[in-house]
């Protein structure tokens, strides 16, 4: 019995130390993803809030992608619908 012990114990050591590690492993990596995720997030609201505030600062602009102002013309913007007092058939095709 005494060399079935010393023959068992130092393999379950190696396994539970392999195991031990490969936990801290994963662990390691679901933080890193929960990290990235919670900065993405704060990036996203950042950019959201930054395009709301700009918005809000001068309605009738618009900013293209390299961040300059261009005045939209009266064409371009939307206008609401002419409220009808009986429904209009819509031709399609």
């Amino acid at each position: 019995m005494n060399h079935k012990l010393a023959f068992i114990l130092p393999r379950a050591a190696a396994l539970t130390l392999a195991v031990g590690i490969g936990a801290l492993v994963l662990f390691v990596v679901f933080k890193l993803l929960i990290a990235l995720l919670v900065v993405g997030m704060i990036v996203f609201a950042a950019k959201a809030l930054t395009a709301a505030w700009r918005t809000e600062q001068l309605p009738g602009r618009h900013y293209t992608a390299n961040s300059q102002i261009i005045p939209l013309e009266p064409t371009t913007r939307i206008m609401p619908v002419v409220v009808r007092t009986r429904p209009v058939i819509v031709p399609i095709g």
